[in-house]
């Protein structure tokens, strides 16, 4: 077994501790590679040039990758591809890709058919984010590789992968994670893959490690995990009991998850380069240091100032003195929302702050002196004993506070005794009908299923009311609603069906079944039924339903998104009777509500309420409204 914690600034990894250790035990794996003592279990989160290389990362990931960057003239810095804290980057929708776009274009007459025709100009253009999708797996895959090598070597073995994810994790960032991982060539096929890794929570795995050594501990407690990271702030409440063959309190039910991703180490980066910016020599220095330099740096200062009133950095060509007072000025907004999330947290499992237990704050951000105080101010009836921080200033302690993840994933995986809960609502979207309907309600508790593993399952009525076929989307409600699976393109069907969901709290996607009135099987969108070419066209890919229909077939496919200027699209329309299907860029959306208001982006997931004007390939324009279904185009086009 081993446990992995992929974190936005530092990766570890744990196994299961050998005799020496004693029973049940973990140790953390020496992942040392370019990094300063003690920190020889942590593993910089950085890649460098992850595709120009032949599959050997030792020379371009962790800090001997920021070395090697900073270290180049800063001519040479544009033709490189330098991954630096690329973790929350997994999630984004819109990466970047060249497409082949009309770019311009010209009107000439056509004598034969007495009209002007418009003849377009073509390009290749760059669009969408900073990183495409093939270099955020590479470099996750040289990360992981590396990883897996040194864990195993330590005795770890690959029947069991236990991933760590923020309790916000996307189902598109495991998709792009088992990719990486395949990407590896340490796993024969994705078959072997799915049925080797689960992805657990962090907090639970924090929970699960730092309970071990629980003093005065009573019967049964309400304990809250505070997991603050460099890229999240992770939540979770558990209730621990003490058990009969257990020499330590276990968690026996979850009882509510939140947190934020923009009150993190990262966060807390900026906000004090802000602060800076009003002083007038500290605002030169950041100016005339490069980014990275600067980042690396305001990052320093800021763990120095967990044990010291002020650090001197070199920045921009000058020392600079930051103070610590400087620092708590930044942190005011940023502390206020960890006091937010706190009280959210806590009326989420229907409890007052009083109710709670015991505290334990684990991950390298909550070794801040403001952020514990912060903590110890929400929950002032808990004592130093209840309130279990990492004291900043001792060197143990803070490899401790930041590998205590990846080890609680191997000592939870050796527990299996948590009942998990759904920790945002789930509802349904479909062709057939508007808006969202309900299928799980945050809070809801995962049954034991036929092969062991924690599942929920739920039965819907559905109908295919205009025999035209239909599609199904699974939508997480967190502050938005996130597209999470679908099932597509289901064939047309007369009578009464049953949709079946059915969510595993350890898996990377939930399975859909479409039955008829007699229970059998119509349409199903699970990967445990693919085979391995199906699984391997799959994790190529970003498409987030099954099937992922050629646009030649597709007539029904959930969005993963609102929609955009800009996008590519596919869309089918009935004009007249008649299926018409076409692929083009969006450069309009309207609203069809009598106001024919412009706007950049869909505010709601109602396609009828707007009429979007594609520009075809030719340069003919269509409008899509009402009747008409639409899909972001799964390649770029020529």
């Amino acid at each position: 077994m081993i446990g992995i914690d992929f974190g936005t600034t530092n990766t570890c990894a744990a196994v299961p501790g050998d005799i020496y250790y004693g029973a049940g035990a973990t140790q953390a794996v020496n992942l040392n590679n370019g990094n300063d003592v003690p920190y020889n279990t942590v593993l910089a989160s950085t890649v460098l040039d992850p595709e120009s290389q032949a599959f050997d990362p030792t020379s371009q990931m962790g800090l001997r990758a920021q070395r090697e960057y900073l270290a180049l003239p800063t001519y040479q810095r544009a033709s490189h591809r330098y991954l630096h804290a690329f973790k929350p980057r997994l999630d984004d929708q819109r990466l970047r890709e060249r497409r082949y776009r009309i770019v311009g274009g010209r009107r000439e007459h056509d004598f034969v058919h007495e009209g002007d025709r418009f003849i377009p100009d073509y390009a290749w253009v760059t669009v969408g984010g900073e990183y495409t999708r093939s270099e955020l797996v590479t470099a996750l895959a040289h990360i992981l590789d590396f990883v897996l090598g040194r864990a195993e070597e330590a005795g770890g073995e690959r029947d069991r992968l236990i991933l760590g994810t923020p309790v916000s994790f996307s189902s598109r960032t495991r998709k792009r994670m088992l990719a990486a991982l395949y990407a590896t060539g340490r796993f024969a096929s994705y078959s072997e893959l799915l049925r080797t890794v689960r992805f657990v929570h962090e907090p639970i795995a924090a929970a699960a490690e730092a309970m071990v050594d629980a003093a005065d501990f009573s019967e049964r407690e309400r304990v809250l995990v505070f997991d603050h990271g460099g890229g999240t702030l992770d939540l979770s409440l558990i209730e621990f009991e003490v058990r009969e063959g257990f020499d330590y309190p276990v968690p026996i039910r979850e009882l509510a998850a939140g947190g934020a991703d923009d009150v993190a180490g990262r966060t807390i980066d900026h906000a004090l380069i802000e602060e800076l910016r009003q002083r007038e020599d500290a605002r030169r220095a950041l100016e005339a240091a490069e980014e990275w330099d600067a980042a690396d740096a305001i990052e320093g200062a800021k763990i120095a100032l967990s044990t010291k009133d002020e650090e001197r950095v070199p920045l921009g060509g000058t020392l600079l003195t930051i103070e610590r007072t400087e620092l708590e000025r930044a942190l005011g907004p940023t502390l206020a929302r960890i006091r937010l999330e706190l009280d959210r947290v806590c009326r989420r499992a229907r409890l007052a702050p009083a109710d709670v237990s015991r505290v334990v704050m684990t991950g390298g951000s909550s070794l801040m002196p403001s952020v514990q105080q912060t903590v110890q101010a929400a929950f002032p009836h808990l004592d130093r004993d209840r309130l279990r921080r990492y004291d900043p200033s001792v060197e143990a302690d803070v490899e401790r506070a930041i590998t205590e993840v990846a080890q609680g994933l191997v000592r939870h995986a050796e527990l299996n005794t948590l009942r998990h809960i759904v920790h945002w609502d789930v509802d349904l979207t479909s062709s057939e009908s508007h808006g969202f309907t309900p299928v799980f309600r945050m809070g809801e508790a995962f049954d034991v299923g036929v092969d062991g593993r924690r599942e929920l399952s739920r039965r819907m009525p559905v109908r295919d009311d205009n025999r035209d076929g239909m599609c199904f989307g699974l939508y997480e409600h967190q502050l938005d609603r996130t597209f999470v699976f679908g099932l597509a393109d289901v064939p047309a069907h007369s009578g009464n069906a049953v949709l079946e969901v059915t969510l595993r709290h350890d898996a990377p996607f939930p399975a859909l079944r479409l039955l008829d009135g007699r229970g059998n099987e119509i349409a199903v969108a699970d990967l445990q039924r693919l085979d391995d070419d199906e699984l391997r066209a799959f994790f190529d890919c970003d498409v987030e339903y099954l099937p992922d229909t050629p646009f030649e077939g597709f007539i029904h496919a959930p969005l993963t998104r609102k929609l955009k200027e800009g996008d590519d699209i596919e869309w089918t329309r009935l004009i007249d009777g008649r299926l018409v299907r076409g692929r083009g860029e969006i450069w309009a959306i309207v609203r069809d509500d009598g106001t024919d208001e412009r706007v950049p982006e869909m505010d709601t997931w109602e396609l009828d309420q707007f009429r979007l004007f594609v520009r075809g390939p030719d340069g003919s324009t269509q409008f899509i409204g009402r009747h008409g279904y639409v899909r972001l185009a799964p390649r770029p086009h020529l």
